[in-house]
């Protein structure tokens, strides 16, 4: 049933209705706590509301567990900070100076700690 909230959630979110969305990921979380996919998506339609803390919190729960869906929300958030730079009457400016300084830290973070995954370490030994 978690992931049938999590697939309403999918679609309200590329639909644009973005509470909707993060209700239904909420529904799914409550059925299967720290459902990774709920935590992306869920961290992606933050994102679309600018609720930014809330994103990365996301990610940091994503880093801890799923470092593959932890990498695409951060990308999601890259891409973010890119699109904000390109619009004129975007999101304040120092917040998203501040956010591009975060999402850098957690990329060298990331790179840095790859190898103590078990997906790195098996990677780094073959």
């Amino acid at each position: 049933m978690h992931e049938a909230w999590n697939y309403v959630g999918y679609t309200s979110r590329k639909l644009g209705n973005y509470e909707a969305a993060l209700a239904a990921y909420e529904r799914a979380l409550a059925l299967k706590p720290g459902y990774p996919e709920a935590l992306e998506y869920r961290g992606e339609a933050f994102l679309a509301l600018n609720r930014i803390p809330d994103a990365q919190q996301a990610y940091l729960d994503l880093f801890a567990t799923n470092r593959g869906l932890a990498d695409k929300l951060l990308a999601a958030i890259k891409s973010w900070v890119a699109t904000q730079r390109a619009a004129a009457s975007g999101a304040d400016p120092a917040t998203v100076e501040e956010l591009d300084k975060w999402v850098q830290e957690r990329a060298q973070i990331a790179s840095q700690t790859a190898a103590l995954t078990r997906e790195g370490s098996a990677a780094s030994w073959h």
